[in-house]
């Protein structure tokens, strides 16, 4: 009887158990790649979810500025008897919560609204220079602090006066279309009124550098409207009491626009903002209590109380437990023979 070789067994299991090995080194290789994929998704998937609380935040963050920015108007364009900062929440602590008094240039406490808070920013055109009505001495100050010449300030003043006018006669230092039209990207003078602030910056003289670092925070441009003087909520387009362009209201004055008067020091400016923290100022004599006399004496005669119907409102929404925020800004024109009583001039974002 023939023997077998018992060689022969050991072959055949060296061939399974390579077989075997094989196989089990391809299963690992999928469980690492299955082990990747699946990490992979519940990244994309956890991703996902932070994209869509993000957007969540900041939708609520949005409408809770929107409310913010309505509630603002609401209380800005009430009448003279209903008191102004009137609190507009049906449960109210008046020791947790005091009323607000809505002013310009003031820091505003930050109210609490559904699942977060909103905080709001009111600044008045009558704190800035008016680009399309204001005179010579306000452009004058419009340029101060700032590194030109005189002859340069000469040209940018020169060349606003040509802008808005409608003839084409050329001031002295001043230039018309034959000086637009012969640069390299030629357009002709505006002739008229500037229909917004950046528009300054195709003036001869001015640059972006200078309109965004300076001139920017100082300027407005009015609509149109006839400048008529802000009276509470009870303004409207048929009181006839012109607002004087040659004047800074003291109250809605930017640091910007304080800066640039004459005499005027970074300790006065200070001084004024610190002092409107806590109230307006009810008179221009009030300010000599504040500011060296010498600084009073060069601002007040080119200084007003008087408020125009143009406001520029920030509402910034935020949550609760949350850093996103959101924010809405608009210039608005109030007037009670409006409708609503005010509309939109502009969205600013």
């Amino acid at each position: 009887m023939k023997r077998k070789n018992p060689f022969n067994y050991c072959a055949d299991c060296r061939t399974h158990g390579d077989e075997a090995g094989i196989a089990l080194f391809f299963v690992l290789w999928v469980l690492v790649l299955l082990s990747v994929i699946t990490g992979e998704f519940c990244r994309t998937m956890r991703n996902e979810v932070n994209i869509t609380r993000s957007y969540k935040d900041a939708t609520q963050a949005f409408y809770i500025a929107r409310a913010g920015f309505n509630i603002a108007v609401s209380e800005l364009i009430k009448k003279p008897e209903e008191k102004i900062g009137k609190n507009v929440f049906s449960k109210v602590d008046p020791v947790e919560d005091p009323v607000i008094d809505w002013r310009v240039n003031t820091d505003l406490p930050e109210i609490e609204f559904a699942q977060g808070r909103f905080k709001v920013q009111l600044g008045n055109d009558s704190g800035r220079i008016d680009i399309n009505k204001a005179g010579r001495f306000l452009f004058t100050i419009l340029l101060n602090g700032i590194d030109l010449d005189d002859y340069e300030k000469s040209v940018i003043i020169d060349s606003i006066f040509d802008w808005r006018d409608k003839d084409s006669i050329q001031h002295a230092n001043g230039a018309e279309d034959d000086y637009y039209l012969s640069l390299d990207n030629p357009y002709p003078c505006g002739n008229g009124d500037f229909k917004s602030i950046e528009e300054l910056m195709l003036v001869r003289g001015v640059d972006e550098k200078l309109f965004n670092e300076t001139l920017k925070e100082r300027i407005t441009v009015s609509p149109n409207e006839r400048g008529l003087i802000f009276r509470g909520g009870n303004f409207n387009s048929e009181n006839k009491e012109a607002f004087d362009y040659d004047k800074i209201n003291l109250n809605a004055a930017p640091p910007g626009v304080l800066k640039a008067f004459p005499l005027m020091t970074d300790a006065a400016v200070q001084a004024i903002i610190d002092y409107r923290q806590e109230k307006d100022f009810t008179s221009i004599l009030e300010l000599a209590s504040v500011v060296p006399k010498a600084v009073f004496g060069g601002a007040s005669p080119y200084l007003t109380l008087k408020y125009l119907p143009l406001f520029t409102m920030k509402s910034t929404g935020m949550v609760d437990g949350d850093n996103v925020k959101n924010e809405i800004q608009a210039r608005l024109r109030v007037d009670s023979k409006l409708e609503m009583g005010y509309e939109i001039i502009q969205w600013l974002q």
